[in-house]
């Protein structure tokens, strides 16, 4: 409190003119200098010539260095303080800032260091070279307001060019000497007042810099900064830590990263041109490299005069005024004992939009957002706990904060809005409406468990209404266009520039709403489905995945391009073989772009040619040397399981049949990496392998490698986006190539064999998969794990339909399933859960049939490929791994068994099924430490009949928490959850969306529409009953 009082007078002793000591603590933005390099250098002493144009653009941080000598002291040599102190200043930046990048044949590396670099401090003005010149020497800084600088000290050396292996992130920064000017403005200039070492991981950052540079000021304008607030960073090794949140322009780079007390934690450097990724390099591992050297962080500077020493020349000089400050002093003395803090309430009302399809065009019917969960988020200031608050029924909420003296002196508070829960019924793109007051700026987006729901700026109430969009991205990354799309089946079948214009025809979009949507689109497509150019890949298996594209070309002929590789030291494989006479000359040329004809190798004979419909690839002889062929994968189509993690490299190039937002994903005539999923395999198509990378035209004939191994497992022909939603694209695998004794002996000959990997062992015993069923550790379902007997729930019928293995139930490890012979899908299922216990384990992709059961006893994959039915959980993965590590992995491992899979539409297994999961297993009573869980389907002779199979119209769910105190006095849940209405279509992908989430009932109604019967001790508590 003393320190704030102070810190009020040497405010007020400014404005009386009594001060003269130290200025006011500055604004980091004052520290951020604008940079740019161009590629010219001086010839001897003469000042090189300078062309006009675009130079590399940056940012840089100002800081004080302070020189450290060795010393023997009794403890050994250290490094300590000059005397009297040598501090220096310089600007810290990246090295790309003053090197920029150039490609070649071994890929993308740093450039020689440029011959001229400019620096000008925030607030200068930019001056634009004179028009009817457009050429100037390169020692004619002055002309245009910047001071001149050069490299100092950096971590490569070097004046050439940098490899690849050495243009590291770590590497990734040089500290600049400045020019001084004749009045010392450099040194006159503020800097870094600390620098901080950064957690593992830590949000509420800010990026300082130069978004757009000198291309975005006129003639004369004002350098000013720019500020990006609302990064997360994650350290990812040494010095090197990864950072996300809002995209970063270029002039950004070398710009500092703050946290919210200014302190400076890192630099930034945007990896990929495309932004996907974005690295920043600690300051800390800065710091650490310095101090060996003999630098340090100068500490920061004493402030000039004391208040003590103001107030005695006061009372000697100024007696009038030192009485005015005196009874400054006693009032406010007095105010801060009188007036606490201040609470102060920020109110809102939250409303969802919709279009109704029936009302006239532009109609627009809100409704109140209930049940909405949200949590106060400050930026850049703290509160002492947490604030949450739910929105009420008519979908208004309200946080009490209480503010403090500084606080309330300031212009504006910024702060979050946070959403713990997913506000329901909103479409996938809605209006959403803060009233009265608030800007959403962010959307929506999934961050870890929680959704980030919208960010906005408040000023007690007193802003102006503003309407804004929330984009809903779900786990299928679909947006309105695209949902209308696959709503359907007459639009979804066409090409996608058809689906399109259907689509924003029925939702009476105009070309400029068209345009937003695809641009989201676009981007919701990037980040899940990425599209790099293979030289900039910053993924930890880089190297893997460069050597496999070191092997990939574009193939050029008449007709245009297309995609090949080297399948053996002398044979090319590509598609496009219509004219294979050898009439026409084909070329291949292994170069980042297809348009440079280095690394060149003319193709000759054709070796091999496949099937035109089925097989449209062949084989050619190449008339050069080639690179090393990648390894080959060998695992059958049949045998791919949903959700593998592949890519396909290739040349794309634009899609006269896609817009401009999708065709912008590609860097086109660049040889890329398309990041993807192995997608279901496909019903009587033995050599296909279907994946969802985001492909275009020419990347046909590239190779589909899978992620994990970087081995090839089949070549991608082509693909469409289905539905409108993503790619859906096919690859001939590889293993049926193999198994052609003519393609073998055309790729290989008689005397070279292929490096071939067989990818799909089949499980041994020791293998988690044999273990999870076979092993001690699988108990199944305990009926004393609560301190009271509660077994397993009864038939009330006749029990021989649930018996479909030697007359027991199915165990696992910590739950048990109970089969049903006429449906071959679970009855019923039971499972024990320590919440104290959990482990987090990885989540397993590959669902498994049980050895135990034959196959046609239990559900099968083909039930779920290619439609909207998910494969859905009775007992969570989540919830059953607890207990020692290896028991939790096997518990996870064993919750993959077809047994617990029941088929429940994609909206209601991640939707409504998930939020009753999370309800069930983490909010209810959440100082219980043990629960039972118990759920299935309600079997109903109205079922939809669905290959073979009846899939459920509704489920159950019934939780049992503990009773420590009164351990047979039990709390239990019940609840009932619906996918579809009565008399829908026979095929999911027809149903309408049905939402009406998990509805609580008691457990009465639970046995009588579920036809089971439970065995409660006494004195259990149906929680529904409770008033």
């Amino acid at each position: 409190m003393f320190s704030r009082v102070l810190t009020y007078l040497h405010s007020l002793a400014n404005r009386l003119g009594v001060s003269r000591g130290r200025d006011e603590p500055v604004k980091a933005e004052s520290w951020v200098w604008y940079i740019e390099a161009r590629p010219f250098n001086e010839v001897g002493d003469e000042p090189g010539e300078a062309p006009e144009g675009a130079p590399v653009m940056g940012s840089g941080v100002a800081v004080r260095l302070e020189r450290l000598e060795r010393r023997t002291e009794p403890k050994g040599e250290q490094w300590i303080p000059k005397s009297p102190p040598e501090i220096r200043k310089y600007l810290l930046t990246c090295a790309h800032v003053v090197r920029g990048f150039e490609t070649g044949p071994e890929g993308t590396k740093w450039a020689p260091l440029l011959g001229e670099i400019l620096c000008w401090r925030p607030g200068s003005d930019y001056l634009h070279w004179q028009a009817e010149k457009h050429r100037r020497l390169s020692g004619q800084a002055d002309a245009i307001g910047a001071h001149r600088a050069a490299v100092k000290l950096a971590p490569i050396e070097s004046p050439g060019a940098v490899e690849s292996e050495d243009a590291s992130v770590l590497n990734d920064w040089v500290l600049l000497e400045i020019e001084d000017g004749p009045n010392g403005d450099f040194g006159k200039m503020p800097s870094v007042d600390r620098w901080r070492s950064i957690d593992d991981e830590e949000s509420g950052l800010s990026i300082i810099g130069y978004p757009g540079g000198g291309i975005t000021w006129g003639h004369n304008q004002e350098v000013i900064p720019h500020r990006s607030s609302g990064f997360a960073v994650k350290r990812l090794g040494a010095g090197e830590l990864s950072l996300s949140g809002v995209e970063s322009e270029p002039g950004m780079s070398g710009g500092g990263v703050f946290d919210h007390d200014n302190a400076l934690v890192a630099i930034h450097r945007a990896v990929t041109k495309n932004a996907l990724e974005t690295h920043v390099v600690s300051v800390a591992e800065i710091q650490r490299w310095l101090e060996e050297r003999g630098l340090r962080p100068a500490p920061m500077l004493p402030r000039k005069r004391s208040w003590i020493g103001h107030l005695g020349s006061l009372i000697r000089g100024r007696p009038f005024k030192f009485f005015i400050l005196l009874l400054a002093l006693v009032a406010v003395i007095c105010w801060w004992f009188c007036l606490p803090n201040v609470q102060v309430s920020y109110c809102l009302k939250v409303t969802g939009g919709e279009d109704p399809p029936e009302a006239p065009r532009g109609t627009v019917l809100f409704k109140p957002v209930a049940g909405l969960k949200l949590e106060v988020v400050p930026d850049g200031w703290r509160l002492p706990s947490p604030i949450s608050a739910t929105t009420d029924s008519e979908g208004k909420v309200c946080f009490s904060v209480d503010l403090s003296e500084e606080l309330r002196r300031r212009d504006e508070l910024r702060f979050n809005i946070r959403s713990l829960n997913t506000p329901e019924p909103l479409a996938p793109l809605s209006p959403l409406f803060l009233h009265p007051f608030g800007i959403t700026q962010q959307g929506w987006k999934k961050e870890g468990d929680y959704d980030d729901f919208a960010r906005f700026i408040g000023r007690d109430g007193e802003s102006e209404f503003r309407s804004a969009q929330v984009w809903s991205q779900k786990t299928r990354f679909s947006v309105d266009i695209s949902s209308q799309i696959s709503a359907d089946d007459n639009v979804s079948d066409q090409p996608i520039d058809d689906q399109i214009a259907l689509a924003s025809a029925k939702l009476k979009l105009s070309p400029e709403q068209t345009n937003e949507r695809l641009s989201a689109w676009a981007n919701v497509l990037m980040e899940k489905r990425p599209v790099i150019p293979s030289s900039g890949i910053t993924d930890p298996d880089s190297v893997s995945i460069q050597s496999v594209a070191g092997s990939v070309g574009a193939v050029v002929q008449s007709r245009g391009f297309s995609t090949g590789f080297a399948i053996s030291p002398f044979a090319i494989l590509t598609m496009g073989c219509q004219d294979s006479s050898g009439a026409e000359e084909r070329w291949i040329t292994f170069s980042e772009k297809e348009s440079e004809s280095f690394r060149r190798v003319k193709l000759g004979r054709l070796l091999w040619r496949g099937d035109s419909n089925k097989k449209p690839i062949c084989m050619f002889e190449a008339q050069g040397e080639l690179p090393s062929p990648p390894k080959l994968g060998r695992i059958r189509a049949e045998d791919v399981t949903t959700g593998r993690k592949v890519y396909v490299i290739g040349y794309p190039k634009a899609s006269s049949g896609s817009p401009s937002e999708l065709n912008s994903i590609f860097p086109l005539g660049q040889r890329s990496v398309m990041f993807g999923e192995t997608l279901n395999p496909g019903e009587d198509e033995p050599d296909i392998i279907w994946h969802d990378a985001t492909t275009t035209v020419g990347t046909g004939g590239g190779p589909l490698v899978d992620h994990g191994s970087n081995e090839v497992i089949g070549i991608h022909l082509g693909g469409a986006f289905v539905g409108g939603i993503h790619k859906e694209n096919f690859a001939i695998s590889m293993d049926s190539l193999l198994a052609d004794e003519d393609f073998r002996k055309a790729a290989f000959r008689s005397e070279t064999e292929p490096s071939v990997v067989n990818l799909a062992p089949e499980p041994q015993p020791t293998d988690p998969l044999h273990l999870a069923t076979n092993s001690p550790l699988v108990s199944g379902y305990g009926s004393d794990f609560l301190g009271v007997s509660i077994p397993l729930p009864k038939p009330t019928g006749d029990e021989s339909p649930l018996i479909a293995h030697e007359n027991k139930p199915l165990d696992y490890v910590h739950y048990s399933v109970v089969m049903s012979k006429e449906r071959r899908m679970a009855r019923l299922a039971a499972a024990n859960i320590d919440r104290e216990s959990r482990v987090n384990v990885r989540r397993g992709r590959e669902w498994y049939s049980d050895p135990r059961l034959p196959s046609s006893s239990q559900p099968s994959s083909s039930l779920f490929q290619r439609n909207s039915l998910d494969r859905g959980h009775l007992i969570g993965r989540r919830a059953l791994a607890w207990g020692a590590p290896q028991i939790a992995e096997l518990a996870s491992l064993s919750a993959f068994y077809y047994p617990n899979a029941t088929p429940q539409h994609q909206d209601l297994n991640q939707r409504s099924w998930l939020k009753l999961e999370r309800t069930v297993y983490d909010e209810l009573h959440p100082d219980t430490r043990r629960l039972s869980v118990f759920a299935g389907p309600i079997e109903d002779p109205t079922d939809i009949l669905y290959r073979g199979y009846r899939v459920p119209r509704r489920f159950w769910l019934v939780a049992v928490y503990e009773n420590e105190a009164v351990p047979d006095s039990l709390k239990v849940h019940s609840f009932l959850v619906a996918q579809y209405r009565p008399g829908v279509s026979n095929d999911p992908d027809e149903w309408s969306s049905f939402e009406e989430g998990a509805k609580e009932v008691t457990i009465e109604e639970v046995e009588r529409e579920a036809g089971i019967s439970f065995q409660f001790p006494k004195r259990t508590i149906d929680v529904h009953r409770l008033p």
